[in-house]
């Protein structure tokens, strides 16, 4: 059985990286893969908890990310290294790998994989400055580049070679259900001819929610607008929740997101990067007409979506509310998590 170590922030419902580690994880064949994590959040999501506990592996929490804490994240990973006698590294923090990568190297892992997600190291200057110094200490410590996209591995390898790991989904689950959609829009009283607009990912600068509100929701009043996803304790979501005009319905974090998908007419998403957004993907995957910024990549596109630069005037000109197209439910082998679980089974197997 081969022995991984899955390195992230956070096992948190509504973070991107774990819902890419947890389905993968829940598709893996647990005979032959043994799968424990490292997080710096104990903040874990019950279901994540339950079925990582229900295969007998482990979570293990260390200190928040900082610098203070450093000494003690490198005493606490040599312990678990000592102890667990791993095959594979696998350190979803381009900027930890100067820690996680070079002392899986020196106590002997023999796949030490960096994975990359994002196609910016931050959004604030300072910190990506920071984290940039940082993986370019960590990097040579790597011997598998992955990758969510072509524009996340070209933005963080350069002209290094790297794998492509698609953020995959269960269509089964995402498929067109119009049962789903009557129960959603009944449940918030949505007449039959009401267009729903959803906005879905964690209240931030990143995803760059009030550019909908300011732009598009104030323009098209009798339009609804829901946004889900995690709210963070920072001034960007306090401005938010202030913005918030009587046809804007902040929901929160969603286990459901695929009933707010069904019950919804169109999907937003203004964000200033991303790596590959999975939720684009299983919008497009209920029929879902997608608006997207420009600063996201092409290739999460499936036959639904259209690009738009990020200026008011150019969303306000695209997005009218003329006949969309009719709902059918879309299949696409590249990101169906069933098929492209082996692609990385095959990657922890090879030999190094």
């Amino acid at each position: 059985m081969k022995k991984i170590l899955m390195i992230l922030t956070t096992l948190k419902k509504s973070d991107g990286v774990a819902s890419f580690c947890m389905n993968y994880y829940s598709h893996i064949n647990h005979d032959k893969f043994k799968v424990d994590f490292v997080v710096h959040n104990d903040e874990v999501y019950d279901d994540y908890r339950n079925l990582i506990e229900q295969s007998n592996d482990k979570i293990f929490v260390f200190p928040t990310l900082s610098p203070l804490n450093f000494k003690d994240i490198k005493s606490q990973f040599l312990k678990i290294l000592n102890d667990g006698n791993y095959d594979v590294c696998h350190c979803n923090l381009s900027n930890m790998a100067f820690i996680y990568l070079k002392l899986a190297k020196e106590k002997g892992v023999k796949e030490r994989i960096i994975h990359s997600h994002a196609t910016k190291f931050s959004d604030s200057k300072l910190k990506s400055i920071r984290n940039y110094l940082l993986w370019k200490i960590g990097k040579k410590y790597a011997n598998k580049n992955l990758a969510c996209s072509n524009l996340a591995g070209k933005f963080l390898f350069k002209k290094g070679k790297f794998t492509v790991v698609n953020n995959c989904i269960s269509f089964d689950r995402f498929k067109y259900d119009f049962e789903k959609r009557k129960t959603f829009r009944n449940e918030f009283g949505i007449n039959d001819n009401d267009i729903v607009f959803a906005c879905i990912g964690r209240i931030s600068k990143q995803k760059n929610q009030l550019f909908i509100v300011k732009n598009l929701a104030k323009l098209l009043p009798n339009s609804k607008f829901y946004f889900a996803g995690s709210n963070a304790s920072d001034k960007y979501y306090e401005k938010f929740k202030i913005d918030l005009p009587s046809n804007c319905i902040y929901l929160g974090s969603l286990d459901k997101v695929d009933n707010l998908l069904n019950g919804s007419d169109v999907l937003l998403m203004p964000s200033k990067f991303e790596g590959l957004p999975v939720t684009a993907i299983e919008a497009q995957a209920t029929g879902l007409t997608c608006f997207l910024s420009d600063k996201i990549t092409k290739e999460v596109n499936l036959g639904l979506c259209s690009f738009l630069k990020l200026n008011a005037k150019t969303w306000k000109e695209k997005i009218t509310l003329g006949k969309l197209p009719d709902r059918v439910s879309g299949y696409f082998e590249e990101y169906d998590i069933g098929k492209q679980v082996k692609k990385l089974e095959s990657i922890y197997n090879e030999e190094f």
